[in-house]
């Protein structure tokens, strides 16, 4: 009797052993849930000290394009190089001016007369100059060449300068355009998803068939993949506009227009004016001073 008190004494022990080995086992064995990694932007965003975000208008994009650019300080530079050698083609033509003055101051002798042969008097007072200039068929030439090629260069520059000016002004409304169309995805992929619980409450009443609600999951499903598309435009168009105008990667921007901002367009008169003045089409300007100075050494 008292081995059998003593063994139902012990059945609550083991069973409670088996359970915490059990729950131990349980724990051990379950799979942990994938925790969510950061991107490389989030990651650098996290790791950066917070900052207000650029205001970047329009006027300021373009004016940040001119200084980054690569393409455009290039043809700046080569348009300032030519142009200082037809500076120096220029200079080279105008008369040269030499000036020499000079004292030479001499001991006497005892009569108080020129005591060396060489010399002109005890005190000689010297002030020469000369104006020279030489005229050359051949610098001539070169000069018309550097003018034109100045010109030329000119005129590339101009050409470098309006297609940053149309590249920076495309991709700056490119990414209004595209925060728009993610704005409208994210309203679509809303409207989607409350459709969708209510086809299924609708399902669950008895109201609806089950087809019904796998068309609405479908069409759910739809909007989230346009969501995320409209997520990846609005990405790329800001990384191609800093990419553009930012000397390094920055993300930290707002833009400030607005599509809906109306620009008063000028009248024809003033079109034709400034088509007339100094805004010539610069690919033109060019081909006509290649066209009428061709680079060819003077014989």
């Amino acid at each position: 009797m008292h081995r059998m008190r003593h063994k139902a004494a012990t059945l609550p022990h083991f069973a409670l052993l088996f359970a915490i080995a059990t729950t131990r086992v349980c724990g051990q064995g379950k799979p942990q849930a994938p925790q969510p990694q950061l991107t490389v932007a989030e990651t650098a965003r996290q790791a950066s000290p917070t900052t207000q975000p650029l205001e970047l208008s329009l006027a300021k994009a373009i004016e940040l394009a001119r200084a980054n650019n690569a393409v455009y300080n290039s043809a700046v530079t080569e348009a300032g190089l030519v142009r200082e050698d037809r500076t120096q083609a220029r200079d080279a033509h105008l008369p040269q001016v030499t000036y020499n003055n000079q004292y030479l101051y001499t001991q006497p002798n005892e009569l108080g007369q020129v005591r060396f042969i060489a010399n002109n008097a005890v005190h000689e007072y010297v002030s020469q100059g000369d104006v020279h200039e030489s005229i050359d068929v051949a610098a001539v030439a070169v000069y018309r060449r550097t003018a034109a090629a100045a010109a030329a260069a000119r005129a590339r520059a101009e050409i470098a300068s309006r297609g940053l000016v149309v590249t920076v002004v495309q991709s700056y409304f490119a990414v209004i355009a595209a925060e728009n169309k993610l704005d409208a995805a994210r309203r679509a992929t809303d409207e989607g998803d409350r459709f969708l619980q209510l086809t299924q409450q609708l399902e669950r009443g008895g109201e609806v068939a089950h087809s019904d609600t796998i068309k609405a999951e479908l069409q759910a499903q739809d909007r989230r993949r346009q969501l995320q598309e409209a997520q990846l435009a609005v990405l790329n168009a800001r990384l191609d506009l800093a990419v553009l105008i930012f000397p390094n990667f920055q993300d930290n921007f707002v833009l400030t227009e607005s599509l809906a901002a109306s620009t008063p367009l000028p009248t024809l008169e003033e079109v034709q004016q400034q088509a007339a003045g100094t805004n010539t089409i610069p690919q033109l300007l060019a081909g006509e001073e290649k066209a009428d100075h061709p680079e060819r050494s003077p014989s």
